[in-house]
């Protein structure tokens, strides 16, 4: 039996016709969910453009288990935003890149970032934080609207890593927070 639904996201309205059971659609469920990380920077140390901001960080809990093998869960996601919170007001432009395994060298902190072709492979995409809203010993830079899918061969962690474009100089090893918001499929 065909059934027509609307389905509204982001300001976008489109109809489908779907031949499914009921019971089916019932279970095709979007949730909404933040990731936080606080990377541990170098205090009172000069950054340069290329450098690796914090090192390697891991985002644990980024997708959820399938219950069933009948599970329509498919443990897939996508990465609609990323806010980045700056105490000590650098406001520098970063990338922050995303891996959907964990990277095969690592990440050290406030060194040129490199990427090996092994590791490239694993890019799942990246988010430029260009845009910051400065406070008055505070900021915050946000990357909006982004659409970055995933899905995790196994296990539930996402990996990133922060890229200095600009040359930042923290004041405390905790000056940054890294926030993400997902849609889980």
């Amino acid at each position: 039996m065909n059934r027509l639904f609307t389905l509204a996201t982001t300001g976008l309205l489109a109809l489908f016709a779907l031949s499914a059971p009921a019971h089916a659609i019932d279970r095709v469920v979007k949730v909404q969910l933040v990731l936080e990380a606080t990377p541990t920077v170098s205090a009172s140390a000069i950054y340069a453009s290329g450098d690796s901001v914090g090192g390697e960080i891991t985002l644990s809990n980024a997708l959820r288990e399938k219950f069933a093998v009948n599970d329509l869960r498919n443990g897939t996601a996508t990465i609609r935003s990323v806010v980045i919170t700056d105490l000590g007001k650098q406001s520098a432009n970063l990338d922050v890149i995303f891996f959907d395994t964990v990277p095969a060298n690592g990440f050290g902190d406030n060194v040129p970032i490199t990427v090996t072709d092994v590791d490239l492979v694993n890019v799942i995409g990246v988010a430029q934080i260009t845009t910051w809203v400065a406070f008055n010993d505070s900021s915050v830079g946000i990357a909006h609207d982004l659409y970055i899918p995933f899905a995790l061969g196994t296990g539930t962690k996402l990996y990133a890593a922060i890229v200095s474009r600009g040359t930042p100089t923290y004041a405390s090893t905790s000056d940054l927070t890294l926030r993400l918001g997902l849609t889980l499929d």
